[in-house]
């Protein structure tokens, strides 16, 4: 697995660069600042996860975090944390980002954490305040049932099957792929794919993916007191 580590100039940063260069199955590439991305950090080579490492997480991180989610769509995004910001952590979680966690737990959990962003959910830890003083909760949501109750609070209609193929279809996944994952014919799919069209007025495939997408990383979502 190659992972992207985007550093910020931290002391703590080289301890999690040793650390992460300890790990057998990762090939680590180093990128001196979030700021300095330009989306081709590695030439030709695309990481498979970027772990970016903040102090504090800030309007700014956040923005600079959903570039490097536009530039590379088919990379995880773990973003580490030292200080907790509840507000900034559950918008990191609706930018669509992987894993939003702080440092230490990611350090004494790395390898499940990588485990399980790789397998596709999203890994998301907060304070709970009243209840364990500075202790963490982990929650972890699938993708696709958050990308269902975005697309509803938008006032969208799409069935359980619609919400299957039009999540395959926002992750890129070519009609014969939907096809294979869903058991389907691929006619079938086709004519899925239309229905969605219809639904949102929207009849060109790059222009669905985008419009899906914008849904997806937009910061409507549960109130932050149902996560406590």
């Amino acid at each position: 697995m190659k992972v992207l580590l985007v550093e910020n100039g931290k002391e703590d940063q080289a301890n999690l660069k040793d650390y992460l260069k300890q790990v057998d199955t990762l090939t680590l590439i180093e990128q001196e600042s979030i700021n300095k991305f330009d989306g081709n950090p590695i030439g030709q080579s695309i990481p498979d996860m970027i772990i970016i490492h903040e102090e504090y997480i800030d309007k700014d991180t956040l923005q600079q975090a959903k570039k490097v989610k536009q530039v590379l769509p088919n990379s995880k995004i773990i973003l580490i944390y030292n200080t907790p910001n509840k507000q900034k952590l559950l918008q990191g979680m609706l930018l669509g980002l992987d894993a939003v966690i702080p440092y230490e737990l990611f350090i004494n959990q790395s390898v499940e954490t990588l485990r399980i962003v790789q397998a596709g959910a999203t890994v998301f830890s907060f304070e709970v305040n009243g209840i364990v003083s500075e202790q963490l909760k982990e929650v972890v949501i699938d993708k696709k049932e958050l990308f269902q109750e975005k697309i509803k609070q938008h006032g969208i209609r799409l069935t359980k099957r619609e919400v299957d193929i039009a999540y395959l279809l926002m992750t890129n996944h070519t009609n014969l792929q939907i096809a294979s994952k869903l058991f389907l014919g691929e006619g079938t799919v086709k004519n899925y794919i239309s229905e969605i069209y219809n639904k949102l007025n929207i009849h060109n495939r790059s222009k669905t993916i985008e419009f899906l997408m914008e849904i997806f990383q937009s910061e409507e979502y549960f109130s932050k007191s149902d996560f406590l």
